[in-house]
């Protein structure tokens, strides 16, 4: 669903409401938390056409994941949350993923699947705690006290807050909710 035509005439209404906690999230915020991905996926070197994997458990940023791909014309997966690291390596490498986004409660499993999927350039966890949710390729690593004090740099622009963050090639970066 595309929530842009829904945010300009109800924004403040519901879009999502989550059962079990009671969350929701507006077309209003929903229109612009996928906007905000659509954006930084692009801004990442994912093209129209191009192909993305969720895999995390029901939540409101599943939705706005999938509207993210949606307005933007990429091709998403959504994996399911209860499969082992090598399953959802198969599944990221069939289905050519090059962008995994998942969550801090299924973080360990897609770290454990980064290696085995050589296509995956990104990793974004939603709702990290601080730099938990940065995720990198172990040949990435090896942090020098420069990268350490850019890190420190961006967390002070940025905030340690962040509701989605990752890394592509060494380069760190977080967004906020509002």
């Amino acid at each position: 669903m595309y929530p842009g035509k829904y945010a300009a005439s109800h924004a403040t209404q519901p879009a999502v409401v989550m059962a079990g906690t009671g969350e929701t999230t507006t077309y209003g915020e929903l229109e612009a938390r996928s906007n905000r991905l659509a954006h930084l996926l692009r801004a990442r070197g994912l093209g129209r056409l191009d192909h993305y994997s969720i895999y995390m458990e029901n939540n409101a940023r599943y939705v706005e994941c999938c509207a993210a791909g949606e307005r933007a014309g990429h091709y998403y997966t959504c994996v399911n949350s209860f499969l082992t690291a090598e399953e959802l390596a198969y599944i990221l490498n069939n289905s050519r993923s090059k962008v995994l986004i998942t969550s801090q409660a299924k973080r360990d499993v897609a770290l454990a699947a980064l290696p085995l999927s050589p296509g995956i350039e990104l990793c974004l966890i939603v709702d990290g705690e601080d730099d938990g949710g940065f995720a990198r390729r172990q040949e990435q690593t090896k942090a020098g006290d420069g990268e350490r004090e850019q890190e420190q740099d961006e967390r002070a622009q940025t905030g340690t807050d962040s509701a989605l963050a990752g890394s592509k090639g060494g380069e760190r970066f977080a967004l906020r909710h509002p």
